[in-house]
């Protein structure tokens, strides 16, 4: 399988070609034949009950070995060898699939909730759950290119991208309510600081710490037809914008000029605000 598509590098539109690790171009470039990904996991968890609370704790560290991921776009410009194997098929950087990345991610994932039936206002259930993890990567795979000097197969941004892309602390409080023909459910849902890497320090930007409240109220109208409204991120809340610098690729360049919107697009919640739904449902 081979295919061909624009890439934005560093404020540049480049047509890169992604090629398997077996064809002749990926192996002049330092790939080698894929092999299966292999993965070890430990678990370790409990369970509290005590009345109306549950309370769950889940600890866990899984590692990979031979992790699959695409390699770094090597562009022609990299050298003269290069690009005498790109030029010809009408592209100006290449890139495949290779494996021995080696990660590993502990973490621990805790769940409590709490239910309070009342007789006047209703019954309620609170949870609350949490999960916080560190990814690392072990080790990095090795070239088999015969080019002089040898292309970097996998760098900063791409280990960065494994290690801090997604978030490291993510909490999430839910209080639902119930009576009669009436509900309600609000949640407030807590997101760490996410790292978007360039390929040097001075290109990173991050979406920053943040919390989205969503909110939703019921009505059931007959034993059949219900009806919902709801609010997600009722707050409007966006990631941090990205700065200036990294979105524009030259002076009086706009914000779209990288590839980016003025947002990362790493953010766990998105990008796009407020959202305000209605729902309809019918049971036959």
């Amino acid at each position: 399988f081979t295919s061909t598509q624009s890439v934005i590098q560093n404020g540049a539109v480049v047509e890169t070609g992604t090629f398997p690790a077996t064809s002749a171009v990926a192996s002049a470039l330092g790939a080698r034949p894929l092999k299966a990904e292999t993965s070890t996991n430990y678990s370790l968890g409990g369970v509290l009950r005590l009345g109306r609370f549950d309370l769950t704790v889940d600890a866990y560290k899984i590692d990979i070995d031979n992790q699959i991921v695409l390699s770094e776009l090597i562009n022609r410009s990299f050298s003269p060898q290069v690009a005498g194997l790109l030029d010809p098929l009408g592209i100006q950087a290449a890139r495949f699939f290779l494996n021995g990345v080696s990660t590993s991610t502990e973490g621990v994932d805790i769940v409590g909730r709490y239910r309070l039936p009342t007789e006047r206002l209703g019954d309620f259930d609170f949870t609350v759950a949490a999960n916080f993890n560190d990814v690392k990567v072990n080790k990095l795979p090795n070239s088999s290119s015969v080019l002089n000097p040898v292309p970097t197969l996998f760098a900063r941004q791409r280990i960065l991208t494994i290690e801090d892309g997604t978030p490291d602390t993510k909490v999430s409080a839910a209080a639902d309510w119930g009576l009669n023909k009436f509900g309600a459910t609000v949640r407030a849902t807590y997101y760490g600081d996410v790292l978007q890497a360039g390929s040097t320090p001075g290109g990173d930007y991050s979406t920053g710490a943040k919390t989205v409240i969503d909110l939703e109220g019921r009505y059931q109208l007959t034993d059949r037809i219900g009806v919902t409204v709801g609010v997600d991120n009722l707050f409007d809340e966006y990631p941090d914008y990205v700065p200036i610098s990294n979105a524009a690729s030259a002076p009086g360049t706009d914000l779209t000029s990288n590839g980016v919107l003025g947002f990362p697009y790493y953010s766990p919640f998105g990008f796009n605000g407020r959202y305000a739904y209605a729902r309809l449902s019918v049971k036959w």
